[in-house]
């Protein structure tokens, strides 16, 4: 059973859209989750009972597929303790604190303090800047059970402290999703500590459920974190949750895969993970990767001498598994362009330029000789850059054979070349990477699947969350991506001339 401790529903300003409970369970079928405690983002908007009352007239319409969350802002006085007085006796099973968390706060300690006498699990975002002070509150407030949701994926590391206190618990809606990760808290913390949430409608819920599936740990402990925490947990308050759908499994691939985004080598902030080609090669495996194509980390972060050597090392060894990007410091000058002349003959299959380590913009001057000599070669680039430094090199090399990675990041300026330059140059469409949305099955519907390429950019994220959050299922029955779309977005060949660049999601 999966249970997912935290969905959003209502209006979405950045959207366009007010998501209701039925587009919820649409994700949610997709993704196999069997219940959803959910908070309504109006409750946020306004401070009328309204946004509540529809939720929990929602809830209790779904038969226990969801279950009510209520929202608590920490701006307000009054409101905020009416809302904590009233939410168990109302029905809800999660209180979810908003606003400033501030040591001294009185309105804090008062909420903290009705939560515990008419109790429920308080849900927190837990930006960077609140980790020392969520600690302290958490032990002060020893009887309150504190579901927590850092923002970054080395969160194990900076909540080290939180991590030694029982009543804390870690959602994985946004983070532990580098590999490794999952199966160190499963050791620090104990799988009964960790549990699943999505923050669906936001993100799509395969990112975190793909961590879980591709982590290396124990099939009873993945179904603790699936769904087992969240249900002891709120056992403890009275709360039961019955057993619904069947038991979790690794969901089958699409398709045979090819990712065009993965990486090797030592990551010299994340030290204690296995980020070895065996390691890449398991994960391969277990999502039903067929091919991989990879860079090099060391090389990406200043020595492109010895990295490249890494990943001319990796093909040889595997030749059937994995292809191999080589990293470009154009600071290097004429020795730089002799590299990328013996690209092909090395047995790389293109370029992965990474202006943020070697302090340039792919537009820069210094980087000029690269692209001209890549867009002569016909080399598939691998980008990371803004959508303006897209822009500006797109409109030189009309012919440049470009991936722009992460257009999660930048999403409307890089849709929008996503869409200008396909007309304007022969080279340009975009690829999917990273993080996932609703927005999937119409981005590709606007721009057809060889718009398309995947990418997971292991191992800083396993396989299994994007093959789900690119289809949406394997299913035939999902109108943005039916079974014909499969191949252009798994199996690109990039190093085949037919294929174009591409920008992911």
């Amino acid at each position: 059973m999966i249970l997912d401790f935290h969905a959003v529903c209502g209006n979405f300003p950045t959207q366009g859209k007010d998501w209701s409970l039925d587009d919820l369970a649409y994700w949610a079928d997709l993704a196999g989750t069997d219940v959803l405690i959910v908070e309504s983002a109006d409750a946020l908007l306004h401070l009328d009972e309204g946004p509540h009352q529809k939720l929990l007239a929602a809830c209790r319409a779904s038969g226990g597929r969801f279950l009510p969350a209520a929202t608590i802002n920490l701006n307000s006085d009054i409101h905020s303790l009416q809302v904590a007085r009233t939410a168990r006796s109302q029905g809800f099973v999660c209180a979810v604190l908003h606003g400033p968390l501030y040591e001294e706060s009185r309105v804090l300690h008062e909420v903290l303090s009705v939560l515990q006498d008419a109790p429920l699990p308080v849900y927190r975002e837990l930006p960077r800047e609140e980790l020392d002070t969520t600690y302290r509150v958490a032990r002060e407030h020893e009887d309150v059970r504190f579901v927590l949701a850092p923002d970054s994926y080395t969160a194990l590391e900076l909540t080290h402290r939180l991590c030694t206190l029982p009543n804390v618990y870690l959602s994985m809606a946004h983070a532990l999703h580098a590999v490794g990760q999952l199966e160190t808290a499963c050791r620090r913390m104990g799988p009964d500590h960790i549990l699943y949430a999505s923050d669906l409608a936001r993100q799509h819920p395969a990112r975190p459920l793909g961590a879980i599936y591709d982590a290396e740990i124990s099939d009873a402990d993945r179904d603790m974190v699936l769904g087992g925490t969240a249900r002891g947990l709120l056992a403890e308050y009275g709360i039961e949750v019955p057993l619904r759908g069947e038991p979790a499994s690794r969901p089958a691939p699409p398709c045979s895969i090819i990712d065009t985004h993965g990486h090797i080598g030592v990551h010299y902030v994340r030290l204690d993970y296995d980020w070895s080609v065996e390691a890449v090669l398991r994960f391969l495996e277990r999502a039903g990767g067929e091919t991989i194509y990879i860079s090099s980390l060391e090389a990406i972060f200043g020595d492109v001498l010895v990295g490249n050597q890494q990943v001319i090392e990796a093909m040889r060894a595997h030749p059937d598994r994995i292809r191999g990007y080589m990293v470009v410091n154009p600071w290097m000058g004429q020795a730089c362009l002799d590299s990328v002349r013996q690209c092909r003959k090395l047995g790389f299959s293109g370029l992965k330029p990474y202006p943020h380590s070697f302090g340039h913009d792919l537009s820069d001057p210094v980087f000029e000789p690269v692209l001209e000599l890549a867009e002569q070669m016909e080399l598939p680039m691998l980008c990371h850059s803004g959508p303006n430094d897209l822009a500006r090199v797109l409109e030189r090399h009309p012919h440049l054979r470009m991936l722009a990675a992460h257009m999660s990041f930048h999403y409307a300026e890089k849709a929008r070349l996503a869409r200008e330059f396909p007309q304007r140059c022969p080279g340009g469409f975009r690829r999917r990477d990273r993080r996932g949305g609703h927005t999937a099955c119409r981005r590709n519907r606007r721009r057809g699947e060889h718009g398309f390429r995947f990418g997971s950019q292991c191992p800083q994220l396993g396989l299994h969350a994007l093959p789900a959050s690119v289809l949406g299922a394997a299913g035939e029955d999902n109108p943005g991506h039916p079974a014909r779309e499969r191949a252009a977005v798994f199996r690109p060949g990039i190093g085949a001339h037919s294929a174009p660049a591409c920008f992911d999601l």
